[in-house]
């Protein structure tokens, strides 16, 4: 079951109230997508993942934390010309310009998972070719992040599959070949090898469709289905599994 309060908050950026909906509980159950989205119940509650203020147009997971510095970025030419790009839906609108805010606040673990969640956003609503510039982008700010020694995953080798399945579902497909290249011959962990296995597969394909961690088990053991695991039909989840 999900549930959700309603209540005011003051934006931090410019001290407005502005009445926001809040995720209360939810639950799902079965195998996450490749890139670690949730199915059932826990997938539809993305419209609750980010806030946006009525009166400045900041961006937050949380209206109140945001500051005076947001506020300066908030009134940037960036922040404004991407909060009133029409080709955007608002949703994926918001959590673009929220990572905006953590860009310039240096903030970029919360930056990159903010351009995942667009990505999702953008593929609910059919806007494919956004939700992949959205993918390209966090990709990079992924690398970079590696290249500091820091992570959005729990460990490197989860990076690495997350990372794997940004750029296959961009359709950068040489880029992904060479990750799996630079670093399949020191996997460890069996389900890793496994989501790596099926994402070669799709990669010689030149598949950019979503698919699930159950997918790649199945493909493993030699019973997956593709005419079953169609995207968006065939979506279970193992939500814990990249940040166990």
């Amino acid at each position: 079951m999900t549930t959700y309060n309603t209540y005011p908050v003051t934006c931090g950026a410019c001290q407005s109230s502005s009445e926001i909906t809040v995720l209360t509980s939810t639950n799902s159950f079965g195998y996450a997508d490749l890139d670690t989205r949730p199915a059932g119940m826990a997938r539809d509650t993305i419209h609750s993942w980010v806030h946006r203020c009525s009166t400045c147009g900041g961006c937050s997971n949380n209206l109140s934390n945001l500051n005076k510095a947001a506020y300066e970025i908030i009134r940037s030419k960036r922040y404004v010309d991407q909060l009133n790009n029409k080709s955007y839906p608002e949703l994926a609108n918001s959590f673009i310009c929220k990572s905006i805010i953590e860009e310039e606040q240096k903030e970029f673990f919360a930056a990159t998972w903010s351009l995942i969640n667009a990505a999702w956003s953008l593929d609910d609503t059919g806007s494919f070719e956004l939700a992949i510039s959205a993918r390209k982008k966090s990709a990079t700010m992924l690398l970079d992040l590696e290249l500091r020694g820091e992570l959005i995953a729990n460990n490197k080798e989860s990076n690495s599959a997350l990372l794997i399945d940004l750029l296959r579902r961009s359709k950068d497909f040489i880029r992904a070949s060479e990750i799996i290249e630079g670093r399949e011959s020191i996997l460890e962990e069996d389900i890793i090898k496994k989501v790596i296995s099926f994402e070669k597969k799709l990669i010689s394909e030149q598949n950019s469709e979503c698919y699930t961690i159950g997918d790649a088990i199945e493909f493993a053991e030699g019973t997956w289905n593709k005419t079953k695991a169609l995207p968006d039909l065939h979506r279970s989840r193992w939500w814990e599994f990249w940040k166990r």
